[in-house]
């Protein structure tokens, strides 16, 4: 049985005091796999100025992650996933208040 993953992309202002980024794709490789198998979830942004916003990926699976996004580095976001049942999922990227690391 295969996944079959839908991607809901949305551009999205991710608004800073001096710069800004925008959200400007969320893309899926393989748009379908089996279930237990890898996929590549990749957020692309336009970046004007210093890079620092916050994201959270909504995997359609009712879980999601947030993510501080600071470097170059980091531009595109990549992030794997693996969902264990088949089934269609809708990916989502949100702008998202994520507070500093503490060290």
């Amino acid at each position: 049985m295969f996944n079959r993953i839908l991607v809901v992309t949305a551009a999205l202002a991710l608004p800073v005091a001096v710069a800004a980024q925008t959200v400007t794709g969320v893309a899926v490789e393989p748009a379908q796999i089996k279930a237990g198998e890898t996929a590549q979830v990749t957020v692309s942004f336009e970046v004007d100025g210093p890079i620092n916003c916050g994201l959270r990926i909504h995997f359609g699976d009712g879980n999601f992650v947030d993510y501080k996004i600071n470097q170059q580095k980091d531009v595109p976001l990549v992030v794997p996933r693996v969902y264990a049942n088949a089934g269609e999922y809708r990916i989502m990227a949100e702008p998202k208040t994520v507070p500093p690391i503490l060290r």
